[in-house]
């Protein structure tokens, strides 16, 4: 008995070593009560980057059920003794970690991006909704995918392509149709690298590959509706003052400028 009361001395004083670290730490928050709201996209930014960095998908109910939980824990908090001061403001904060992790969630699985199941070589056809000119060829986003009624694979819902030198002349709003071959979107090519794929999925990009011959212009037809069109003129404007730049500067200072001016990077060396 003798021999443990130094012991039980030594746990009676980590335990209030511990408890006056707690009592500090909310005696902070708070002080700084004032600037609680400042730290709520702090926390709604939080959630969303804990989703982004787990290795695999969540159930979709976690976030919502976190959630929910916490919206239920508010009541109670207040009716905690007084000694609990910074509870209720900590609970605020987990409420909005996990709102920015469902928001993500919600924001995944409503975009449902068909993406290729395997690399493929075949036509595609569909329209032009944004060009970034380059000496080995413009690269191109295609929608209103069409890649013939032989591919019975689900048709991504944009595509991806380097197109030949030869097609400087394509333009956003043509429908064009091009043998290609096309890729799903690459991963990470190490651990912890830039995962395109991730980039892709919310770029609604379900493929993306290279043009195997020159493409053919099927059609220079106008946007379905007002906002296509002058979607289609905004992406003209960028192509024109992009080769503009390029053209009167020559060299890689010529398409860092055209990149600074418009955000068309794709022939920076």
């Amino acid at each position: 008995m003798l021999r443990a009361l130094p012991y039980a001395r030594t746990g009676r004083t980590r335990s209030r070593a511990r408890e006056g670290v707690v009592a500090a730490l909310a005696a902070i928050l708070v002080a700084e009560r004032e600037r609680w709201v400042l730290w709520l996209p702090v926390a709604l930014g939080a959630g969303i980057a804990f989703y982004f960095g787990l290795a695999r998908e969540p159930a979709g109910w976690i976030g919502p059920a976190f959630a929910v939980g916490l919206v239920a824990m508010l009541p109670v908090a207040g009716r905690l003794p007084v000694r609990w001061p910074a509870l209720r403001p900590v609970l605020v904060g987990l409420l909005f970690v996990a709102l920015g992790f469902g928001a993500a969630q919600f924001r995944t699985a409503g975009l449902g991006t068909p993406v290729l199941a395997e690399q493929v070589a075949t036509v595609v056809g569909g329209r032009v909704v944004a060009v970034e000119p380059a000496a080995r060829g413009p690269r191109v986003i295609l929608e209103d995918i069409d890649m013939g009624n032989e591919f019975s694979d689900p048709v991504p819902e944009r595509v991806r392509l380097r197109l030949r030198s030869a097609d400087a002349r394509v333009r956003p709003g043509d429908r064009l149709r091009v043998p290609a071959r096309v890729a799903p979107p690459p991963d990470a090519s190490y651990p912890g690298g830039f995962d395109f794929a991730r980039t892709a999925w919310f770029a609604r990009l379900g493929g993306v590959g290279f043009a195997l011959a020159p493409a053919a212009i099927t059609s220079a037809a106008g946007p379905r509706g007002p906002w296509e069109r002058l979607s289609d003129a905004i992406e003209r404007a960028r192509v024109a003052i992009a080769t503009r730049i390029s053209d009167g500067i020559d060299g890689p200072a010529g398409v860092v400028a055209a990149a600074l001016a418009t955000g068309q990077r794709g022939d920076i060396p």
